[in-house]
């Protein structure tokens, strides 16, 4: 069926031409083809439509915006050339212009349907006309082509909001702390901000390997596109993402149907049609890809990309912040744990040389807290003698520029005394201003002890052969000595003063055979022959000869036995002689009546099963003063003694690897020897 539309004079209402005459006239014939001649070759498009909405005439202009003919035009319902979602704001506009009462002209931006299924934007005006009979009205359309304006809205609207969303992105940088999240963010808000598109951050650990340990995609992407996304082939080394992370640089991809530079065979799959991909990238080191994917055609323009780098820019600035944060906190961790749990003293002080901070070593070898040691003095952790020497070491570290070393002792909170070697060194601000000094101490009260022992070793050994050569060639002349005073006593009877006389002679021959004796046992390590024995039987042995040849059968000795067991494996006759050494200045201790208690029980020694054994006595005791001497060589508070007796204790005891202290206890003096079970 043909349509036929009957064309409209080309007469305006307002023409002031009413009369019939006038109308066909040599001068209303010339306007009116001058009309249509403007009408056709006018460089806006312009169409009447009829009372019935259709196209009754378009000129080329128009054809030409629509991608149409002019037989294409004519007829067609103009309705159907334009956009859907603008039809009902046209028919809005011809209902005012038709119902107007003067001429009016009403304008509307408005989409336009192109042949080839894309709409173009059109800046419409529509005005009121009639036939030259004064008939129906007609409406003359005229239109100018606005696309390039709306392209250039558009993309300034899209600037600002790519501007606003790298603004907004680049605050929530500086708060957000972990980085997971923001990663989360920035694909939401790029895949926001390019509407259809969704994006991804490919993550690699430093740009040496190249492999994606994260991959992040925006919500808007669908479960089911998410599971098509096989994640292992973004590794593909012909994947444009691999290249965007050998190289560097931005990559664009348009028309994936003629792509012939990388494998999107997976994207083609997953339905996308054009993506663009920027590194991230901070000082020529590369920490991954930021990439985005189109659904529908899309020409990424320059400005795309500066807008992915910019925020790919951010997040390798975040990413490297991170990474040194990172770091920086395992190197905090480790040095903490250093602290925590070296065996050493560290102590920060500050400018005044008060203590900031201590490591639980140091606060549990002084017997005290942490809490209690913070703001305290250093000074007052030294011995009073060490004082002048600590202030001056803090004063030079404190001065900076070099480590300053000292040897200090400390002072525990129960009095015991530490050796340390202390190094100092200044600790300085950004703009190295000495803010405090640190203090690292190494404990060398054992290594002294060490030493010493050692020294006394050496030393002993001198006296001990030294000893062993005098006691030889002296024993000959005190036994001849003894021979010769035994034949003169027999000379000397009825000589009572001579017999007083050669009876000195005779006890001082024997103090000086006891004399070489004990500095001989003290100054030759024992030769032990251990076996297992009961300590019992050892000192019941010792005691029983004590009082007999001392008679002191009055003498009384208690036993307080916590153990059945009282078994150890000893060298019986050595250790005999240690306890009764022990047992001996027990019974010279007091004039009066003696008793002596021995209390024995289970401990540990160096974390093995032991025997203690506890000998007090009820004598006066020792002061402060005599038990920190009274094992050491040559002391003694007797008049005839050789100073030796606890010496040689001591020295049996340490052979059997055992211990032996002096025990503050009052009234009476109390020795505590610990002997291992087993050798």
């Amino acid at each position: 069926m043909t349509r036929t539309t009957a064309k409209p004079s080309l007469e305006r209402s307002h023409s002031s031409q009413t009369t019939s005459d006038a109308a066909d006239g040599p001068e209303s014939r010339l306007a009116t083809d001058a009309f249509q001649l403007a009408f056709e070759n006018a460089a806006v498009g312009m169409a009447f439509i009829g009372p019935s909405g259709q196209v009754a005439e378009a000129n080329r202009a128009l054809c030409r915006i629509l991608g149409r003919t002019k037989t294409e035009m004519l007829g067609s319902d103009w309705q159907s050339l334009v956009h859907p979602a603008d039809v009902e704001a046209d028919i809005e506009l011809r209902r005012q212009v038709l119902a107007a009462e003067s001429q009016q002209t009403g304008q509307l931006e408005k989409r336009l349907q192109h042949s080839d299924g894309s709409f173009v934007w059109v800046l419409q005006s529509v005005t009121r006309v009639r036939d030259g009979g004064g008939g129906t009205p007609y409406l003359l359309y005229q239109f100018v082509d606005i696309a390039d304006r709306h392209r250039a809205d558009r993309e300034l609207r899209q600037r600002a909001q790519q501007e606003a969303a790298i603004a907004a992105f680049g605050r929530r940088a500086i708060v957000e702390e972990e980085l997971p999240r923001l990663l989360d963010e920035a694909v939401t808000l790029i895949a926001h901000t390019f509407g259809d598109c969704f994006a991804a951050i490919s993550e690699t650990s430093n740009g040496a390997e190249l492999y994606f340990k994260a991959l992040e995609f925006s919500s808007n992407v669908s479960k089911d596109l998410r599971d098509r996304i096989d994640r292992s082939t973004l590794d593909h080394a012909g994947s444009f993402a691999g290249h965007v992370i050998r190289t560097g640089q931005p990559v664009t991809l348009s028309e994936l149907d003629g792509e012939s530079r990388f494998d999107v065979s997976l994207l083609r799959r997953s339905g996308v049609a054009g993506a663009v991909a920027v590194p991230l990238k901070l000082q020529n080191k590369v920490y991954g890809v930021l990439a985005a994917y189109a659904f529908s055609p899309r020409n990424f323009s320059p400005e795309d990309v500066h807008f992915l780098e910019a925020f790919a820019y951010v997040l390798s600035v975040v990413m490297d912040r991170k990474l040194v944060e990172d770091s920086v906190r395992r190197d905090r961790d480790f040095a903490e744990s250093l602290v925590q749990t070296a065996q050493v003293a560290v102590l920060v002080l500050d400018a005044q040389g008060k203590i900031v901070r201590v490591n639980p070593y140091t606060a549990e070898l002084l017997g005290r807290t942490t809490a209690e040691l913070a703001s305290a003095d250093w000074i007052s952790l030294l011995r009073e003698e060490n004082r002048t020497r600590g202030r001056k070491m803090f004063e030079a570290a404190a001065s900076g520029g070099r480590t300053c070393n000292d040897t200090l002792q400390i002072v525990a909170n129960d009095g015991r005394e530490y050796e340390f070697n202390w190094s100092g060194r200044a600790l300085v601000d950004e703009n190295n201003a000495v803010t405090g000094v640190l203090l690292i101490g190494h404990d060398i009260t054992e290594l002294r002890k060490a030493q010493k022992g050692l020294l006394e070793s050496e030393r002993l050994a001198a006296i001990g052969q030294l000893v062993s050569g005098l006691a030889h060639e002296s024993r000959n002349a005190l036994q001849q000595i003894g021979a010769c005073s035994e034949m003169l006593m027999m000379e000397l009877d009825g000589q009572p003063e001579a017999i007083d006389l050669m009876t000195g002679i005779q006890e001082a021959e024997a103090r000086l055979i006891r004399l070489f004796d004990d500095m001989r046992a003290y100054a030759v390590p024992p030769r032990l022959d251990r076996r297992i024995a009961s300590l019992a039987d050892v000192w019941r042995a010792a005691w029983s000869e004590l009082t007999k040849a001392r008679g002191r059968e009055n003498a009384q000795l208690r036993e307080n036995l916590e153990t059945n067991d009282l078994k150890c494996e000893i060298a019986g006759f050595h250790m005999q002689k240690a306890l009764s050494n022990i047992l001996e200045n027990a019974l010279d201790a007091s004039d009066g009546r003696v008793i002596v208690t021995i209390r024995c029980f289970d401990t540990q020694l160096d974390d093995r099963p032991a025997l203690a054994i506890s000998i007090h006595d009820n004598g006066p005791g020792l002061t402060p003063k005599q038990r920190e001497t009274v094992l050491q060589p040559f002391y003694t508070t007797k008049t005839q003694g050789t100073g030796l007796g606890m010496s040689i204790v001591q020295s049996i005891v340490k052979a059997h690897g055992g211990q032996l202290d002096v025990v503050d206890s009052s009234p009476g003096a109390e020795f505590l020897v610990t002997l291992p079970r087993r050798a």
